[in-house]
């Protein structure tokens, strides 16, 4: 009974739950889904812990030295697991997991090995090996912070923190779409986001509105540079907290655009009446997207000045 009221006892089985369970589809989700990579490191940390005090509640000689092969083999036995349970397997949460486990190798040696100046030094790569890895994560975290603090503005672009909110989307081969801060085009202050779509696939970049109410909006702005001297034709579309909700339950519209910038203004009242089931929650818009069809040739765009009004 001892052993069973122990933590080292119980950790192994949270994580088993926090694996395995099938999360459902929530508001910024990539957000999240970034933070819980960078979480794997923190998880096979503690778990690392768990598994040397069990080898040495049961008298395990030379416990460290099993300790490390033991948590590889649940971390690939995890990505090999999950999905079989409606989860993704991830490349990234390997490598953070295998971090985690490196993190514990070298606390055990600041803790027995390292003497005097040793573990100053020891520390400092400690807090490197952690914070480090998961800096981006953490910026995504205070990007929805931002855009709490930006709002009616949903993308102005002039800090990097809007691309942890609009991010491309779109494959191709070894090639995927880009969405990045860029100096290039401006239609107002100094950056704008530049997005290079690909052919052949649908591609283009998704905006985390993170089911914030605009309803009390009546317009919604922004403006797009189309580079080169033919016009072409995207796609904007507008879903709420639905998950993967059906064409007639968003709104779907096509915007013609010009060589150069582009200023489009939108009624929300006519946005409205492009969604054709009349369902559409105002109150919980989740994601803004401007993209292209297959059909299209690769574009280079620069989006600006995104607000509502």
């Amino acid at each position: 009974m001892t052993l069973i009221m122990r933590w080292y006892f119980w950790w192994p089985l949270v994580l088993v739950v926090g694996f395995f369970w099938p999360f459902a589809e929530r508001a910024d989700s990539q957000v999240w889904h970034d933070l819980q990579d960078y979480a794997h490191l923190f998880a096979f940390f503690i778990l690392s812990f768990s598994c040397y005090a069990l080898l040495c509640r049961f008298h395990v000689t030379h416990a460290k030295r099993f300790v490390p092969l033991i948590c590889v083999l649940i971390i690939f036995a995890v990505e090999i697991i999950q999905p079989m349970v409606g989860r993704t397997a991830s490349w990234v949460d390997v490598q953070f997991g295998l971090l985690g486990v490196g993190v514990w190798w070298l606390w055990q040696a600041w803790s027995t090995r390292v003497r005097g100046g040793q573990r100053a030094a020891l520390v400092v790569m400690l807090l490197v090996v952690v914070i480090v890895p998961g800096w981006s994560a953490l910026q995504g975290v205070y990007s929805l912070v931002w855009r709490w603090q930006q709002a009616p503005i949903l993308g102005d672009f002039e800090s990097s923190l809007d691309l942890h909110l609009w991010r491309a989307y779109g494959r191709q081969g070894d090639q995927r779409a880009i969405a990045i801060q860029s100096a290039d085009q401006s239609r107002h202050g100094s950056y704008s986001l530049l997005l290079q779509t690909l052919p052949k696939v649908w591609s283009g970049v998704r905006y985390e509105a993170g089911d914030r109410d605009w309803s009390a909006y009546q317009r919604l702005n922004f403006s797009i540079y189309l580079a080169g001297a033919q016009s072409a034709g995207i796609g904007m579309r507008i879903d709420d907290q639905r998950r993967s909700p059906e064409y007639a339950q968003r709104v779907n519209i096509g915007l013609k655009l010009q060589p150069g910038w582009n200023d489009i203004s939108m009624d929300m009242a006519e946005l409205d009446q492009r969604v054709q089931s009349r369902t559409f929650d105002w109150t919980a818009v989740r994601y803004l997207y401007f993209f292209v069809s297959p059909e299209q040739s690769a574009l280079q765009l620069y989006i600006d000045n995104v607000y509502l009004q």
